[in-house]
């Protein structure tokens, strides 16, 4: 079960305060743990406080209603909020893009059936570094992505369309229930 919101920010601020003096792998599991945990509290956070609405759109959406201006931004938000919040803040996308087009050219263009172990080291290192990169650059895509489909599935709600939301919904209600 989830941390209540301030619990996983306590955990959070604990795990950020022993890295302060050091930075060692295990402090920055703590980091991530914590702040898995923090997006768990504020996703169920979110849930909570649209669930009379999200509750109302499902009835509209059962009855073949079409959804108000506001009750497609409240979807939008519990849908892809994160997703949206998240593209929009992100700034390193296109260095990350060039930084990867640029290590890829030096791998691909390395001579590697005779460099010398010096060489193939620093290859290795230029390929540990684009794959460090990748997972970046699909988490954004694939936030992109979310936001398309949902621009896409919301602008014409036909009824194959309403059954499925009803289901994705009354999914993320299941999950503050229990």
């Amino acid at each position: 079960m989830p941390l209540r919101l301030s619990q996983s920010v306590r955990l959070l601020n604990s795990a950020l305060e022993n890295v302060k003096n050091r930075e060692q792998k295990n402090d920055i599991d703590r980091i991530y743990a914590a702040l898995y945990e923090v997006n768990n509290s504020i996703r169920m956070k979110v849930q909570e406080l649209t669930r009379p609405e999200l509750e109302d759109i499902i009835r509209a959406l059962d009855a073949r209603i079409p959804l108000a201006p506001e009750q497609l931004a409240t979807l939008r938000i519990c849908i892809i909020g994160d997703a949206e919040n998240y593209v929009r803040q992100e700034k390193d996308y296109a260095t990350w893009h060039n930084e990867l087009k640029e290590l890829s050219g030096v791998i691909a263009t390395s001579d590697l059936e005779t460099a010398s172990l010096d060489q193939l080291a620093r290859v290795q290192g230029h390929i540990m570094d684009a794959l460090n990169l990748i997972p970046s650059i699909q988490k954004y895509l694939e936030a992109r992505d979310r936001i398309a489909r949902f621009e896409q599935s919301s602008a014409d709600i036909d009824p194959v369309k309403a059954e499925l939301l009803i289901k994705l919904i009354e999914n993320r209600l299941k999950t503050i229930r229990n």
